[in-house]
């Protein structure tokens, strides 16, 4: 019903251009299963994860869990990227390593992370237990942003997670996967929304990714907590790995020029944000506070090797946007490249903490 509504819209206002493909994108995408995906909260991701991240965050910014866990910690904000991972033998891939299922097919074949929203459901935790836990995946209709020129048009693609806790081994297929297939929110610890963006190759020759040139430089005022920092080749290497993901954009500079017409490898919109998510978990520690919401957006590429600066603003309490939660907090947290302008800008919401633990 939803891809049918959503059909229904776009055919009012589609150009003769575009209307064709995007009928049958909307119409393929919609036979898409959705995927649930078992994994095992072991520490292990979480550990190698902080230990990349300990070259290029200060410590006493580092969870405190690294480098040696407690028992059954909590899942670190972020952490959840290198766990659930694609399920699919490399020769199943899209030619650029991305995942199929999630293209609206050919000539919209150049990919990019355009940002993203994630509610952490307040008082629950997904812990580092050995225990497993599932990820259920779905797709939305995909969306066309026209461009200047037909070269310049764009489409984009939400993608729908939801994480939970499998709370019955014996029993995992009733109570777990489920749950989540029917809705119900208390099975549903992280509910995260990733938007990707496609646009056709070889791209115009002023673009160098999703949203470029769109950002402006700016400084900050009253920062509550800042840091510079670079990404080498080596790590964002490392992310590829813990995250599974085999998209040549970050780690084939030859394969990223042919392919994507890409001078430099480009950082991966999930590591920008896990280094936002571990900035604003300082803050949570600090403050005794939990996310509740966070909506970002990515505005330029970034490169390895360049200098960056992450920030995190309070901005006010609160916040008309969960006028429900006593006591929430609105920050502003960021990336800036080294011309000074963003590359990615967040909003975050936070709310007293109800874990039982902080750590």
């Amino acid at each position: 019903m939803r891809f049918a509504a959503t059909l229904s819209r776009l055919q009012a206002v589609q150009t003769p251009r575009n209307h064709a493909f995007i009928k049958k994108a909307t119409e393929a995408m919609a036979g898409r299963k959705p995927k649930l995906i078992v994994d095992t909260l072991s520490p292990t991701n979480s550990h190698l994860l902080n230990l990349a991240l300990s070259d290029v965050v200060p410590n006493k910014y580092m969870n405190p869990q690294f480098p040696l866990p407690s028992d059954e910690p909590p899942l670190p904000y972020g952490h959840h990227l290198v766990y659930f991972p694609l399920q699919l033998p490399t020769s199943m891939l899209m030619p650029d390593g991305t995942d199929p299922d999630h293209s609206p097919g050919d000539p919209f074949v150049r990919r990019m992370w355009a940002g993203g929203e994630l509610t952490f459901h307040r008082g629950q935790q997904l812990r580092l237990d050995n225990r497993r836990a599932v990820c259920l995946e779905t797709l939305g209709a995909p969306v066309m942003k026209l461009g200047a020129s037909e070269a310049q048009d764009k489409i984009f693609v939400n993608v729908r997670r939801r994480y939970g806790r499998i709370r019955d081994e014996k029993d995992s297929d009733l109570v777990g996967m489920d749950n989540m297939l029917s809705g119900h929110a208390d099975s549903v610890f992280i509910d995260e929304t990733r938007s990707l963006v496609f646009m056709r190759k070889p791209p115009p020759a002023s673009q160098d990714g999703a949203g470029s040139g769109a950002a402006k430089k700016t400084s900050e005022r009253d920062t509550d907590l800042s840091f510079s920092t670079a990404l080498s080749d080596v790590m964002l290497f490392q992310f590829s790995a813990l995250t599974y993901n085999a998209h040549v954009i970050h780690y084939d500079r030859q394969a990223a020029k042919a392919r994507e017409g890409i001078d430099d490898l480009l950082v991966h919109g999930p590591l920008m944000l896990v280094l936002m998510t571990t900035a604003l978990g300082h803050v949570c520690r600090t403050e005794k506070l939990e996310i509740r919401h966070f909506k970002y957006r990515n505005l330029k590429p970034l490169h390895p090797n360049e200098d960056m600066e992450v920030g995190v603003r309070q901005t006010k309490k609160n916040d008309e946007h969960d006028a429900g939660e006593a006591d929430s907090r609105s920050y502003e947290v960021w990336i800036r490249g080294p011309d000074g302008r963003h590359a990615v800008k967040a909003t975050a919401t936070l709310v007293p903490s109800q874990s039982s633990t902080l750590d």
